[in-house]
């Protein structure tokens, strides 16, 4: 179990949120981290993720650290 996202989204294959015993989500990182409502129950997202979503990068665009930010803005023709 680890609770720092910005050490571990990258590199995890799933994670899962469980709120009082009850599964809430569960899926790859940047499933869980598009959630709009992740917030609700804890989760510190990660601030380049934060970033990522102001942006309006999600699902699979979704970056997980600063190399994938640049690349997506540098892709979308934002640099």
């Amino acid at each position: 179990m680890e609770h720092r996202l910005d050490l571990v989204a990258k590199i995890c294959d799933r994670m899962i949120v469980i709120d009082k015993g009850k599964i809430i989500f569960e899926g790859n990182s940047r499933e869980i981290l598009s959630k709009a409502d992740v917030n609700a129950y804890g989760i510190t997202v990660p601030a380049i993720v934060k970033v990522g979503k102001e942006l309006g990068l999600l699902g699979n665009q979704l970056p997980l650290d600063a190399e994938e930010l640049s690349e997506r803005l540098v892709s979308n023709g934002r640099t």
